[in-house]
C-alpha cells in the first residue's frame, strides 16, 4: 500500500505538507501547483486517505518544538507511523483545525501552548519536556547517562587518551550539539583524562568530519563522534589514514550512512522502545485503563561495534 512518504518523495515536499493537503487542511499555505501535484500523485500511486479506510479506535497526532536540524521531525514521525501500525490508532501531524484523542509532543513548549493543545486533544504525552507539573505523561531521555556509558566503555578497554570530534549547529536561538559537548568534557575532567587537543569541533556535516580528521595533529585512541552526518566524513577520514581509534557515534534520530568500512559502536538515543512506549501510554489514558500520570526516564543504548556499510 502506498504511504505518505512515497507521495512526499515523489513531490519533493515534507510528510507534514502531504498529510495536511490530503486531510484538506485549508490553513496550509502552499501553491495550488503543489496541492495539485500531491493530489494527483496520491491518485496515481493508489493512496487511500485514512478517513476512507476502516476507522481506527483512536486518533493520535504528533507535533514538535522547532528543531533546526533538517529532517529530524520527519524522521521522528516516520518511526512513530511505522510502530503505531501495530496499534488500533490513526497517526497524523497536529493541526489546530482537527480534534484528536491524543497528542505526542516532542520538546519544550510553554504552558500556554500546552493548554492550547489540550483544547484539541483529550490526552497529551510529552517527550523531553521540562514541564515539571504532573499534568501529562512524560518520557525523558537520559542524555547524561548516555555519555557516561561512552566514557565507561572506553575506560573499560583501558583507554585514557579519549576525545570528542563533532559539530555544532546554530540557527537563530536553536543550538544543537553544545550540551553534549560540554557534558562529555566535564566527565573527562572529573576522571582526569581531559586533553584539550582531543576536542575537535566543526559543523554537523560530512565534509567537516572528513576535513577535521584528515588535518588533526593528533588522533586519540578513542573518540565520541557527535552526530551521524559528521560521522560519515570522519569515519572515511579515519579509514584513509589507517587509524585504529575506538569510535562511538552519537545517534540521536538519524542513522549513519558510512561510505567507507570502519568499525564503530553506536550510542542510540531514541530506540523503537521509546516510540512503542509513547503510543502505549497514550492508549492506556485514552481507554481509561489508567488515570495516574507517569513520568518515565529512558537510558540510551550503547550498541557494540559493527562494520559500517561499504557503498
Amino acid at each position: 500500500m502506498a504511504t505518505l512518504k512515497d507521495i512526499a518523495e515523489r513531490c519533493n515536499v515534507s510528510l507534514g505538507t502531504v498529510s495536511r493537503i490530503l486531510n484538506e487542511d485549508t490553513t496550509l499555505k502552499v501553491t495550488q501547483s503543489v496541492r495539485n501535484a500531491v493530489l494527483q500523485t496520491a491518485q496515481e500511486v493508489g493512496y487511500v486517505p485514512q478517513r476512507l479506510r476502516n476507522q481506527h479506535r483512536y486518533t493520535i497526532a504528533f507535533t514538535c518544538a522547532p528543531i533546526a536540524k533538517s529532517g529530524y521531525e520527519q524522521a521522528f514521525f516516520a518511526r512513530l507511523e511505522r510502530l503505531s501500525a501495530k496499534f488500533d490508532v490513526q497517526l497524523s501531524y497536529y493541526t489546530e483545525t482537527q480534534k484528536f484523542d491524543g497528542l505526542i509532543v516532542l520538546g519544550d513548549f510553554a504552558e500556554e501552548q500546552l493548554n492550547g493543545f489540550s483544547r484539541n486533544c483529550t490526552h497529551l504525552l510529552l517527550i523531553n519536556s521540562q514541564q515539571c507539573e504532573y499534568k501529562y505523561d512524560r518520557i525523558i531521555m537520559d542524555y547524561d547517562n548516555a555519555e557516561e556509558q561512552v566514557l565507561s566503555y572506553f575506560l573499560a578497554k583501558g583507554i585514557e587518551d579519549i576525545g570528542y570530534f563533532g559539530g555544532i549547529h546554530q540557527e537563530g536561538d536553536a543550538v544543537i550539539g553544545q550540551r553534549r559537548l560540554q557534558y562529555f568534557k566535564k566527565l573527562l575532567q572529573e576522571h582526569s583524562v581531559y586533553q584539550q587537543r582531543n576536542f575537535v569541533i566543526g559543523t554537523m556535516d560530512a565534509m567537516s568530519g572528513y576535513f577535521l580528521v584528515k588535518t588533526a595533529k593528533h588522533i586519540p585512541r578513542a573518540m565520541l563522534i557527535s552526530d551521524c552526518a559528521f560521522a560519515e566524513g570522519a569515519l572515511r577520514g579515519l579509514k584513509e589514514i589507517g587509524s585504529e581509534c575506538e569510535v562511538v557515534v552519537y545517534q540521536d534520530m538519524e542513522s549513519p550512512v558510512v561510505p567507507y568500512e570502519y568499525p564503530y559502536a553506536t550510542l542510540q538515543i531514541f530506540s523503537d522502545a521509546v516510540f512503542h512506549t509513547a503510543v502505549k501510554l497514550l492508549i492506556e489514558r485514552m481507554s481509561g485503563e489508567r488515570d495516574t500520570v507517569f513520568s518515565i526516564t529512558v537510558p540510551a543504548k550503547l550498541i557494540p561495534k559493527f562494520e559500517g556499510e561499504t557503498k
